[in-house]
């Protein structure tokens, strides 16, 4: 029993230094929680851009791709206008 009151007595009751020394290791964890809050904030934010990017990135691939497939069928096209041409004149 005596032991019990020991440890509760010790739990509750601690001198004032142990007291400063716990809020200052409290005040310092909620300091770096709040740094960690910010630095993941900061990396959404970032994978948000990143991700609006990537989106735009491809769009612009698949518009280079289109053009790039369009000037690859007008130049077949000038190479083979003689052969069109004889195929539009015989109505095949």
């Amino acid at each position: 029993m005596k032991n019990r009151k020991e440890l509760i007595g010790n739990f509750l009751f601690f001198p004032k230094n142990e007291g400063k020394k716990i809020t200052q290791k409290l005040n310092d964890i909620l300091k770096n929680q709040k740094e960690i809050k910010d630095d993941i904030t900061e990396i959404k934010q970032i994978l948000k851009e990143y991700s609006k990017l990537e989106k735009s990135y491809n769009s612009d691939i698949k518009k280079i791709y289109k053009i790039i497939n369009q000037l690859l069928l007008k130049d077949l096209l000038k190479k083979h206008k003689d052969l069109l041409d004889d195929i539009k004149n015989d109505n095949y």
